[in-house]
């Protein structure tokens, strides 16, 4: 008989904040210090990167990457517009919305975690 696998402990929220390379535009480096991400894994397919980075050539003014998202994929800042991003791949042009802003994103995984 197959034994039932243990009851995994709920994953606690945590904010982090991180800093950012030189290439991050001052505004958005110091949202993502002030309000910070969210700090831990969501679903296993959500991590933090230690260290946000600009990735340019990805819509007009580029993003900013300040987590990963599965394999390949980017959780990011659009830098014109400030809303939170999923691009599937560092050198895809394709981009799917993620929340409106940063503050909003961070509070919104709160609240399901």
């Amino acid at each position: 008989m197959i034994e039932p696998l243990p009851e995994l402990p709920r994953p606690e929220f945590t904010v982090s904040h991180v800093e950012s390379s030189p290439e991050v535009p001052p505004d958005i480096a110091r949202k993502l210090l002030e309000t910070g991400i969210p700090g831990g894994p969501i679903g296993y397919e959500y991590r933090p990167l230690t260290e946000a980075m600009f990735l340019g050539g990805i819509r007009c003014s580029g993003v900013v990457a300040l987590a990963t998202s599965g394999l390949l994929g980017r959780i990011c800042v659009d830098v014109a517009t400030g809303e939170i991003v999923h691009i599937p791949k560092v050198d895809s042009t394709t981009v799917t919305h993620v929340n409106r802003e940063l503050d909003l994103f961070t509070r919104c995984v709160c609240s399901v975690q």
